[in-house]
């Protein structure tokens, strides 16, 4: 669902080692060693960057001077990754994308570029090919790929790295035993998705004394819609992370803070304020203080032991909304200034399904699912999402949440074409007018922490940004139906796990069985430490030193790469492959260190606590390598697709994109009458068929 691995995913990329420049008359090779060869590499992102400068990308020119190396590219210079390749591996790198009579650069997706190269006279001029997993399927079909499971014993990092991940291979693995493409995943077995708070506003709101917030009485229609989920009645215990150590903290008993506001008999934003203060006192008061885990409230959101439950996280957002003056002070603008509790990405239509996905909060699984729906019970069954009674109910949690005003108005809005949901964007920095900001957002790290104040070191930030909070807090404990801890009654788990990317490197058939062999030592370069590093962060010139997350190493960015990145006008994604050559999509394994780099300073404080916890196990994150069931990634790529065509109004009622209203106007209205029950009644359909028929493409 995430993801559309099967028949989408990342647009075309197209990898394999060649020259820059140069003919391509394809001698046979005498033996499969790379020195003094030639390999053709197809690589073509967007229609815009592959192995050579192409000068397409807006803002860069015909020609960029490179800052870092002081060499100004134009039109079909190999890229300085690709020459470290040339240098490393003692082959001649070919962009095989040049040797096509239309400029096949012209071409930006996926399906466009397969087409174009896949004759047979075309496919004589590559070796490497980068696609997704449904032109390679195609290809196949048609005897076009090499078979990579007959050439393993040529690719010894690639094999290690799948004997340590047999659920990888299984699911890149035919019918009749045959694996064509060698993977890509942009980071593997980690978060990828996560909660982002404004976590300034967390301490504004908790750090200070009882008594203080907003007096302005809530309209009674925006009140007490939502009713408590977690049960606080008796004491429970937490498994909570320091330093990245795991350890369990009790959480004592007292009145839940969603009853508690929704009892109050004046609500005010300074009302709903003293009664999450007095419930935080009350079941973790005695974690506070000087040597305890918290150092003040505010830590029970936004520290690594973080130990928050999904309640208090709803009345946290109901604090913000209702404090506006409070949190904005001589910023607020009487009539013009104006807190939300959670906004969706809204630049992408297929972004405001977070909204959605935050639904994980009351432990409901497969709205973050690698793959449609689906998810892993504990019986390593397969289960839909959307036919279980807890996702219908999290719609009804969804619309209380709307009807009381926490969710953005507007939420569901898609953008005209070709235009940028700016208003989303700038509630996270506070760029609105009257400085209006957000709470919360559920994305990726880097793609938001930019929305910061700007970093004159680093380059990486917004001007104008009145916030420099915001950054990843681990999600809630909530109650899972089917977990895997039988020892905590609550517990965090995030299924938004970085697996497969349903793209990657295949190898066109040749007669020549020393070309295969190259073509395989070739991708598997980019397998080992040395090959993966220099694919994401570039030659040893972009970097300076190494540095240490959550206990793993890796190399360490150059202050100076990234102030050419952020000087730039581009991505730090698209300036690394525009100018460096580095970051394709193609066979490797991306590394978390490049993400945490490229994150603002904020941005990383967070991320640093979120991987600590998973690194402790108090955070316990799906993983590709564990056995199937709960806590296991659904594979992302199957061999085909079961017919939904008999649960057609199922299907279209849980569509993401931009033309499907269905469950946004049950998040936004309420149920039409009869929609729930037309759902529910093919649910035994479903289960029966298009589930029993995923069940069986896993055997």
């Amino acid at each position: 669902m995430k993801k559309k691995v099967l028949l989408g995913a990342a647009v075309a990329l197209s990898l394999l080692a060649t020259t820059s420049c140069g003919g391509n008359s394809e001698p046979k090779w005498e033996n499969a060693d790379l020195e003094g060869k030639t390999l053709n590499v197809y690589i073509n992102y967007k229609g815009q960057m592959g192995v050579t400068y192409t000068g397409k990308v807006s803002k860069l020119g015909t020609t960029y001077t490179n800052p870092i190396d002081n060499v100004t590219y134009k039109d079909g210079d190999l890229l300085p990754t690709w020459k470290e390749v040339e240098k490393n591996l003692k082959v001649s790198i070919h962009d095989a994308v040049r040797d096509f009579k239309e400029d096949s650069y012209t071409k930006t997706s996926d399906d466009d570029v397969a087409d174009a190269i896949s004759t047979s006279k075309n496919l004589k001029k590559i070796d490497v090919f980068m696609t997704n997993t449904s032109n390679a399927t195609k290809l196949a079909k048609d005897g076009k790929l090499v078979d990579l499971n007959q050439y393993l014993s040529e690719m010894p990092n690639l094999k290690a790295w799948l004997d340590a991940h047999p659920n990888v291979k299984t699911e890149l693995t035919d019918a009749a035993g045959k694996m064509y493409v060698a993977p890509y995943f942009d980071g593997v077995d980690t978060i990828e998705k996560m909660f982002l708070f404004n976590t300034e506003m967390v301490s504004i709101l908790l750090d200070g004394a009882k008594g203080v917030g907003d007096t302005d009485a809530i309209k009674a229609e925006e009140t007490a819609k939502y009713t408590a989920f977690i049960d606080t009645s008796a004491d429970y215990t937490v498994s909570v992370s320091k330093n990245g150590v795991a350890s369990d903290m009790t959480v004592k008993a007292a009145q839940n803070p969603v009853t508690a506001q929704n009892e109050l008999p004046t609500k005010t934003g300074a009302a709903y304020l003293d009664a999450l203060k007095t419930y935080i006192d009350a079941a973790y008061g005695h974690e506070i203080g000087e040597g305890k885990k918290f150092a003040k409230r505010s830590d029970v959101f936004n520290s690594e032991s973080a130990c928050y439950s999904a309640d208090d996280m709803i009345a946290l957002m109901r604090c913000a909304v209702r404090n506006p003056k409070l949190i904005l002070g001589d910023k607020y603008k009487a009539g013009k200034s104006d807190i939300a509790g959670i906004v969706p990405r809204g630049e992408a239509n297929n972004r405001v399904i977070t909204i959605l996905q935050m639904a994980q909060i009351w432990g409901v699984r497969g709205l973050t699912s690698e793959k449609d729906y689906l998810y892993f019970g504990k019986d390593g069954k397969l289960k839909d999402a959307r036919t279980t009674q807890a996702t219908y109910d999290a719609l009804d949690k969804l619309h209380a949440l709307k009807e009381e005003g926490l969710i953005l108005a507007g939420w569901e809005t898609v953008p005209k074409e070709g235009a940028k949901g700016t208003k989303y964007y700038e509630y996270l920095n506070g760029k609105n007018e009257g400085s209006s900001s957000a709470l919360m957002i559920y994305d990726y790290n880097a793609t938001q922490a930019v929305n910061n104040k700007y970093d004159e070191t680093t380059g990486i930030g917004t001007d104008g940004a009145i916030w420099n909070g915001l950054m990843p807090v681990l999600p809630p404990v909530t109650k899972w139906e089917d977990s895997a801890d039988t020892t905590h009654k609550y517990t965090r788990y995030t299924e938004d796990a970085r697996a497969f990317k349903g793209a990657g490197s295949v190898i066109i058939a040749k007669d020549d069985e020393n070309r295969i062999k190259g073509a395989c030592k070739l991708i598997d370069y980019f397998y080992s430490q040395a090959g993966a590093e220099l694919q994401d962060y570039g030659p040893s010139n972009y970097t300076d030193g190494r540095i240490t997350i959550a206990g793993v190493s890796y190399p360490k960015i150059s202050t100076a790469v990234l102030k050419a990145i952020n000087t730039s006008g581009l991505g730090w994604n698209d300036w690394y492959r525009a100018v460096v050559g580095s970051t394709q999509g193609m066979g490797h394994i991306r590394t978390d260190g490049l993400d945490y780099q490229v994150t603002h300073a904020s941005g990383q404080i967070g991320l640093q606590n979120v991987l600590n916890a998973i690194k402790s196990g108090a955070l316990v994150c799906a993983t590709t390598a564990r056995a199937r069931g709960f806590g296991a990634t659904v594979p992302a790529n199957y061999s085909s697709t079961p017919d939904s065509s008999n649960i057609t109004a199922l299907v279209d009622f849980w569509k993401q994109g931009g033309n499907n209203t269905a469950w946004r106007k049950v998040i936004n209205d309420g149920w039409d009458d009869g929609q729930l029950a037309t759902l529910k009644n093919l649910w035994e359909t479903s289960d029966k068929g298009y589930l029993y028929a995923y069940q069986a493409l896993l055997k």
